[in-house]
C-alpha cells in the first residue's frame, strides 16, 4: 500500500465518521428481540422487589456501557422501579453514580428513595454467596459509608428472593460468576449488557434461558432508548459506528475490484 493510499483511506474514514456527528443524522434503530425481552423483564419486576445493576466496566468501554446504563436507569426511573447499583470493580459504581445523579434530577428521583449505590465490593464468589443470603448484612453501607437501613429503597430487601432482576453491565466475563453463585442457585432473572465483542458469548446462555435479555453493545443501547422513549448517547454513538462499517465494506469492494482488474491485466499481458 502506497504512502498516499493509506492517507486517502484515513481521510475517507475521517469524513465518514464526521458526517453523523456534524449533521446530527440519525436512523431509527430496529428493535431486536434481546432488547425487547430485557425491557419486558424490567417491566415485570414487582414493587416489592429491587433491581440490582452490576457496573462492571471502566473508562475504556464507557462509550458502549455508559449509554446502556443510562438507558436502563432512565427506564427504571420513569417507572419508579427500585434499583441498587453495585460493582465488583472499583470504577464501575462511581461511573454509574454519575449517570444516576444526572437522571435523578430529570425524573425527580432523590437518592435513597428509589435508588441507592452499594458501591464496590471486594471479591467474587464469596461476596455473591453472601449477597444471596443477606444483602444488608453483606454490604452494610452505601458508597458514602451510610448504613443501608437509613434508605427507604432498601426496605424489605434482605436476600436474593427480594431481587426481581439482576442486570450485569459488563466489559469482562463477570456474568459467568453471577450466574454460578447468585442468579441460577436462587432463580433470580438475569440480563446482560455486554460490549459488542462479547455478544456471541452470551447467546448460549440466552438459548438456555439462563439470561432473559441482552443489550448488544451500542446498538442495544439505542434500541433500549427507543423502547424507553429516552433518546441519548446510544442514538448518537451508533451512527459513527454504522458509518465505519459501511466505509469498511465499500473499501473492501473497491479493493476487490482493483485486484480483479490487476489480475486481468496481468493475464492479458501474459497472453500477449
Amino acid at each position: 500500500m502506497s504512502f498516499w493510499t493509506r492517507r486517502i483511506i484515513y481521510i475517507v474514514f475521517a469524513v465518514a465518521l464526521s458526517i453523523p456527528l456534524v449533521t446530527n443524522w440519525q436512523v431509527t434503530p430496529d428493535i431486536g428481540l434481546e432488547a425487547r425481552q430485557l425491557y419486558a423483564a424490567v417491566e415485570r419486576v414487582p414493587a416489592d422487589k429491587i433491581i440490582l445493576i452490576n457496573q462492571q466496566y471502566e473508562a475504556t468501554t464507557i462509550a458502549e456501557n455508559g449509554p446502556q446504563t443510562r438507558a436502563l436507569m432512565a427506564h427504571m426511573m420513569q417507572r419508579g422501579k427500585r434499583f441498587a447499583i453495585i460493582g465488583l470493580d472499583p470504577v464501575g459504581p462511581g461511573l454509574g453514580q454519575q449517570i444516576a445523579e444526572e437522571l435523578a434530577k430529570k425524573y425527580h428521583r432523590p437518592y435513597g428513595e428509589t435508588w441507592v449505590n452499594l458501591g464496590y465490593n471486594l471479591g467474587t464468589a464469596a461476596i455473591l454467596k453472601g449477597l444471596a443470603r443477606d444483602i444488608p448484612g453483606t454490604v452494610k453501607k452505601d458508597i458514602n459509608g451510610k448504613p443501608l437501613s437509613l434508605f427507604p429503597v432498601m426496605k424489605g430487601v434482605r436476600t436474593a428472593k427480594d431481587v426481581g432482576l439482576l442486570i450485569d453491565v459488563d466489559s469482562t466475563s463477570t456474568y459467568a460468576v453471577w450466574l454460578a453463585y447468585f442468579t441460577q442457585p436462587n432463580q433470580v432473572p438475569f440480563a446482560v449488557a455486554p460490549t459488542s465483542v462479547m455478544v456471541s458469548d452470551i447467546y448460549p446462555f440466552m438459548n438456555s434461558n439462563q439470561v432473559v435479555g441482552m443489550l448488544k453493545g451500542i446498538a442495544g443501547a439505542a434500541q433500549y432508548e427507543r423502547l424507553a422513549d429516552a433518546p441519548g448517547q446510544g442514538y448518537k454513538n451508533r451512527m459513527p459506528v454504522f458509518m465505519a462499517h459501511v466505509t469498511i465494506i465499500l473499501l473492501i469492494l473497491v479493493g476487490n475490484v482493483q485486484e480483479i482488474q490487476r489480475r486481468r491485466k496481468v493475464d492479458a499481458e501474459g497472453a500477449a
